[in-house]
């Protein structure tokens, strides 16, 4: 879920009445997952990020940080974390899934504040 804004005049969104004053919660699971922005938006596609010149993509739909004012200031640092974490990782190690897969339904998530990916076991060997 989004971070929570408030409607400042009476308005009208996808036929829907806000009314001044309402809390307005995006959904940000629905906005990854639209069918009109993303095809096969239940697929993992790394190519969605990456140009034919290796680049990374920012689509101006993704928005798991938010936009804005309101924007995360950790942002860029996360990005950054994340993928030297990972580079480093891959490197010294070989990752292999030491519990069952879970099943496509698991593989949906949990839903709460955020969505929670399915409990899984992994076994990292040091190469």
């Amino acid at each position: 879920m989004g971070i929570p804004h408030g409607c400042l005049h009476d308005t009208y969104l996808g036929g829907y009445r806000i009314p001044k004053g309402a809390m307005v919660v995006p959904l940000q699971w629905a906005i990854h997952m639209d069918p009109n922005v993303w095809e096969e938006p239940y697929d993992f596609k790394p190519s969605r990020w990456i140009d034919e010149e290796d680049n990374l993509l920012k689509p101006s739909e993704f928005i798991p940080f938010q936009t804005g004012k309101r924007m995360c200031p950790g942002d860029e640092l996360s990005r950054m974390i994340s993928v030297g974490l990972i580079a480093r990782l891959f490197r010294s190690f070989r990752v292999r899934l030491a519990s069952k897969p879970p099943t496509e339904e698991e593989m949906q998530g949990k839903v709460g504040v955020t969505l929670s990916a399915p409990e899984a076991l992994f076994i990292c060997d040091t190469l």
